[in-house]
């Protein structure tokens, strides 16, 4: 019998990969906490209704697709324009503000492949403890501004935070914990 061997991809081709993932979600977003009660069919309409009501310019044209993944809240709506992206996440801070659903709060985040929501994670808990002045996430990549009179720089493989000093190789331990129980990110 024989065994398999593991490929063993460079740092290199990771990154590649990680940025083609990237690219092939394409623009969308992330709706978190969307009520059960909207049905399946009835997404479309919530969806502009929801992005109508942050003061988004914003109708049924723009969407590609929408649909639910998962049984928690969870909807992705998948848009034609990554400009649309940027316009609904740039009034994400109306949402504190929002009753749409009863005292239910919604999250609305980019989408992100699986490497980019645990980079994300990263980033977070870099921030939270003060080892990075800030962090974004821009057309589908996340960048970080180490101080505070750095630019932002691209991270678009887990070496990047390590070789910023961000997060070191031992902090890595829980990286395919987290490729299982992730979800969207939350800014």
């Amino acid at each position: 019998m024989e065994e398999e061997e593991e490929v063993v991809m460079s740092v290199e081709e990771e990154r590649a990969m990680n940025i083609q993932q990237q690219q092939r979600l394409g623009p969308g977003l992330v709706i978190r906490n969307m009520p059960q009660h909207v049905e399946d069919h009835e997404l479309e309409q919530e969806v502009v209704k929801l992005f109508n009501a942050m003061d988004v310019r914003f109708d049924y044209r723009h969407i590609e697709q929408v649909f639910r993944a998962g049984d928690h809240g969870k909807v992705i709506v998948k848009l034609f324009d990554p400009i649309m992206v940027r316009r609904v996440l740039s009034k994400g801070t109306s949402l504190r503000d929002l009753d749409l659903y009863g005292g239910v709060r919604i999250y609305i985040n980019q989408s992100l492949c699986r490497e980019y929501r645990n980079i994300h994670h990263f980033l977070r808990m870099a921030k939270k403890e003060g080892r990075i002045h800030r962090h974004r996430v821009w057309v589908g990549t996340n960048q970080v501004q180490v101080k505070e009179d750095d630019d932002f720089v691209d991270i678009t493989h887990r070496n990047d935070l390590n070789e910023l000093g961000i997060v070191y190789e031992r902090d890595f331990n829980n990286w395919e914990f987290l490729k299982d129980t992730r979800g969207a990110v939350r800014s």
